[in-house]
């Protein structure tokens, strides 16, 4: 399928379709190392930056949410009979650091940007048909999932010289947060009718 909804230059990989049909609790395992990764992150930025006292409370509450929905997935990773695999490679990730400016050598400042749920086109794989989509944006502050240019134009703004007084600390684009409860919202639409 074509990356037409929001414009992304990307079309989802028929055989990556077909491997989550195929195994579909590889993909929770996958979506709970994320969490996990979020997790470690936010405490590796503790660890870099032990001098902001409120960052590292900041970084301490995120740590401990990201921990929590990893608890959540591995559970319902566990109630459908399956169990955590081995990490994979993050290319995306590395990417996205391999992105950073070049020869700076505080990366704090390529780390800060806090994205929520994001509608992308490969949103239903995770979320089911567009009435998950939406019941999963009911959950955050601002009643739906972000979009690509959510985030694209804070980018724009934090690199451009209107950002120019801002030194450092979290930007949250998340639309006023996610409930940890949100998998539910999209499961129960998309409910096994064997479960019924």
């Amino acid at each position: 399928m074509a990356g037409t909804i929001f414009g992304l230059g990307y079309a989802t990989p028929s055989e990556w379709v077909a491997e989550v049909q195929r195994d579909p609790l590889a993909l929770l395992s996958d979506h709970a190392h994320c969490e996990l990764r979020a997790a470690a992150s936010a405490q590796a930025m503790i660890v870099r930056n032990p001098g902001r006292t409120d960052f590292v409370c900041q970084m301490l509450a995120l740590a401990r949410e990201e921990l929590e929905h990893f608890e959540q997935v591995t559970a319902l990773l566990a109630a459908r009979g399956g169990r955590l695999d081995h990490k994979q490679p993050n290319p995306y990730a590395d990417g996205l650091l391999a992105g950073s400016v070049a020869g700076r050598t505080d990366p704090f400042l390529d780390r800060l940007l806090v994205a929520g749920l994001i509608e992308t086109e490969q949103a239903h794989l995770h979320y089911g048909d567009q009435a998950g989509i939406e019941s999963v944006g009911r959950t955050i502050g601002m009643r739906r999932m972000g979009r690509p240019d959510d985030i694209g134009d804070v980018c724009v703004f934090l690199s451009s010289p209107l950002a120019r007084w801002m030194s450092g600390g979290p930007v949250y684009v998340d639309g006023g947060g996610e409930g940890p409860a949100f998998q539910r919202a999209a499961i129960n639409v998309r409910k096994d009718p064997r479960e019924a």
